[in-house]
């Protein structure tokens, strides 16, 4: 993937990074949302090992070389088609609402509005769409 642009993406008070390949398709790293909504590390090692071996998700991601997403480390990404359907399979129990009240409520913003304002970042026509949201998310 030669030509790329890479963006930082503000979304709920965290940064996520994501890039645009030259075919237009946009990916996002993994470990930036699981980082966003507070997950720790066991949590988005799961998470990538739960992407990996899922029957669908497994076909929208790809490993990205150090200097993409990470100047030091390889980086697992997934296709912004991906991140609504991933987010969503990953179960909100109860046992996870009591431990983690916060990353259950940031869990469901992301899975909520997510792929939109990522892909409003790369898309500006949908800028004034990004600006709503925004405003429905504060």
């Amino acid at each position: 993937m030669n030509e790329i642009i890479v963006k930082d993406v503000e979304f709920n008070g965290d940064v996520i990074k994501a890039v645009q390949d030259a075919a237009g398709i946009i990916w996002v790293g993994v470990s930036w949302i699981c980082n966003g909504i507070g997950m720790d590390r066991n949590m988005k090692d799961r998470q990538v090992k739960n992407i990996q071996s899922d029957i669908v998700l497994k076909g929208g991601c790809v490993k990205f070389d150090a200097g993409v997403f990470d100047p030091n480390n390889t980086t697992l990404a997934i296709q912004l088609d991906y991140v609504p359907l991933w987010l969503a399979k990953i179960s909100i129990t109860p046992t996870m609402q009591r431990d983690y009240p916060e990353l259950v409520e940031k869990l469901v913003t992301y899975q909520l509005k997510a792929k939109d304002v990522l892909a409003a970042a790369f898309l500006p026509q949908k800028a004034s769409e990004t600006d709503a949201l925004w405003q429905e998310i504060r």
